[in-house]
């Protein structure tokens, strides 16, 4: 009779649904070393267990062990289930027992090298490339060497779609980071003589600072050349690396009187507490973090490199989508308490934390069908607009019903003309002084990763097109459409409302005020890519997966990034 020192896993259709027989989506992700998504070795997930902080089930009848975290689920045999099918074989006159195999429970090799770089896996139970915040198909995942963060124009490669694990950053010197409170809701239940009671609990821990030498960094996924800047025969892509510091899992003792009622205690209840990786959104270096910063990628197609020889990075395992807080959607079961037979449901985080949509949202009925209205602000924002894009003075709004009495209208009076500024010779330059944003905060959403991709198609598509508003011969705004043709509008987007819809991401830019100036590219060190990122970084900052746009306006020009739902 076989048995195994490898596990294989799945990722499952639903988080309610966790046991055996429960359907699945498709295989788990990959370990740090097999590199196989749905196959973990032995070594693999004794390692995984305390960096998770779950516990193992047991399943007697099948004489096998199970771990649950999120939407993962991978069952093995450890070495007391394979005594336990020893025994069994034995008793039923097995002539003997076979392990496949030995090397994948056989303790860690002289190396870190993974196998497979930039490969697809020819296992037939997985495919690989499902790591980070995206799900990268069969691209394949690039293992990036160390020795890129010491090169001062940081450029890597591969041939699309793929996944690079970047390597950890090596510190100067040993380093504590100290971690912000973390303050989540926590289920407390007791049993009682009628039954169960549970209470929601509101709790601040504080988690347990780290003392390291390495800075683990997220993974990056390169989808497709559709989010690549273009320009002549040049295809690339920049970002910003970020840090992933996940602390581990520490052991809390459950309030013994929740409910605070004199003279009541309950049995100590133990719970593991796995918070998510440091910091908790993508966000541009700022130079007060204790972290380090790190230098701009850039991503070109080649062959997969720089690959990794040793101290390479490992693909993720838990907290893969996004960085995140209280909106985690695969962390750690913190919130379940051990010992409650039917938990609730964990509470949505609040609303002025962290906004999440409940469903598509209708486009809303117009209250102001006329357009008459002097405090419609949705008719004012189209006629400033308006004015912008043909160089007009911005129009003066007066209340027609000011001062009038209950059954009288008093109209307004003629606006004084203004005249029209005489061309100037040497058109002005925009000026990042006066740039003021506005954040739309309602409407369409989507994730950031979708934003920072149709930033990239618009600036690559408009790449050296140059606007000046003194020519009236000349484009004075500059739209497009992030959505699924190419190449006039980039590729596919969506956001995560519940039962899922496609939007199209609105992208536009109208030159103003006898401007002229150039389209650069959409990287964080270019002028278009970094005053969309103003939106993008500095409006819904609660999260990275609730993104709604908004505009930038300055001396120059009218910036505006909006996703709407089109499906």
């Amino acid at each position: 009779m076989g048995l195994a020192y490898y596990g294989r896993g799945y990722t499952v259709d639903s988080v309610d649904c966790t046991h055996v027989g429960c359907t699945w989506s498709g295989p788990s992700r990959p370990g740090p070393c097999t590199a196989f998504s749905g196959v973990m070795s032995l070594e693999e997930i004794e390692d995984l267990i305390p960096q998770i902080g779950v516990q193992p089930i047991l399943d007697s009848d099948a004489m096998m062990r199970y771990l649950v975290w999120s939407d993962q689920w991978i069952g093995y045999d450890d070495l007391e289930t394979i005594a336990m099918k020893k025994t069994w074989a034995s008793s039923h006159c097995f002539g003997g027992t076979m392990i496949w195999s030995i090397d994948l429970y056989s303790g860690s090799g002289s190396g870190d090298t993974p196998d497979g770089n930039a490969t697809c896996s020819s296992d037939p139970g997985g495919s690989a490339g499902q790591s980070g915040s995206d799900e990268s198909g069969c691209g394949g995942l690039v293992y990036i060497d160390p020795s890129i963060w010491k090169d001062p124009n940081l450029v890597i490669n591969c041939e699309p779609p793929c996944t690079f694990i970047l390597p950890p950053l090596t510190l100067p010197t040993t380093t504590t980071i100290t971690f912000p409170l973390y303050t989540t809701s926590l289920d407390i239940a007791w049993s009682t003589s009628t039954g169960w009671t549970r209470t929601v609990q509101t709790t601040t821990l504080t988690i347990p600072p780290v003392t390291t030498t390495l800075i683990p960094v997220w993974s990056y996924t390169v989808s497709s050349f559709d989010s690549m800047i273009t320009s002549g025969a040049s295809i690339s892509s920049t970002f910003y690396p970020t840090s992933s510091v996940l602390p581990p899992p520490f052991v809390i003792t459950d309030d013994p009187n929740p409910e605070s009622k004199p003279g009541v205690t309950h049995p100590p209840v133990t719970r593991t507490i796995t918070p998510p990786p440091f910091p908790y959104s993508f966000t541009k270096p700022d130079p007060s973090d204790p972290t380090p910063h790190f230098p701009v990628v850039t991503w070109k197609p080649g062959p997969p490199g720089p690959i990794c020889k040793s101290g390479c990075g490992k693909p993720c395992i838990i907290f893969c989508h996004q960085p995140c807080l209280l909106d985690c959607v695969d962390g750690g079961d913190d919130f379940s308490d051990p010992e409650d037979p039917d938990p609730p449901n964990r509470p949505t985080p609040p609303a002025e934390e962290d906004p999440i949509p409940t469903g598509p949202a209708a486009d809303p009925e117009p209250d102001d069908p006329e357009g008459d209205d002097p405090e419609d602000d949705d008719e004012e924002d189209e006629d400033d607009f308006c004015a912008y894009e043909f160089s007009l003075p911005p129009p003066v709004y007066v209340d027609p019903n000011a001062g009038a009495g209950p059954s009288e209208t008093i109209s307004p009076p003629a606006p004084t003309p203004t005249p029209h500024p005489a061309p100037n010779p040497a058109p002005p330059s925009p000026d990042p002084s006066t740039e003021m944003k506005h954040c739309y905060n309602s409407g369409a959403s989507t994730d950031r990763g979708d934003m920072i991709s149709a930033v990239n198609d618009f600036c690559g598509y408009w790449y050296g097109t140059v606007l000046d508003a003194s020519d009236a011969n000349t484009l004075h705004t500059l739209n497009f459409y992030y959505e699924n043709s190419a190449p006039t509008g980039g590729s596919g987007a969506e956001c995560f409302f519940i039962g899922l819809c496609d939007v199209t991401i609105t992208l536009s830019v109208t030159v103003t005020n006898g401007c002229r100036f150039t389209i650069d590219g959409g990287s964080a060190n270019d002028e278009c890519g970094r005053i969309f990122r103003e939106v993008i970084d500095k409006c819904d900052t609660s999260s990275t997966q609730y993104k709604q746009g908004g505009t930038v306006t300055s001396n120059c020009a009218v910036w505006r990034i909006d996703p709407n739902i089109v499906g």
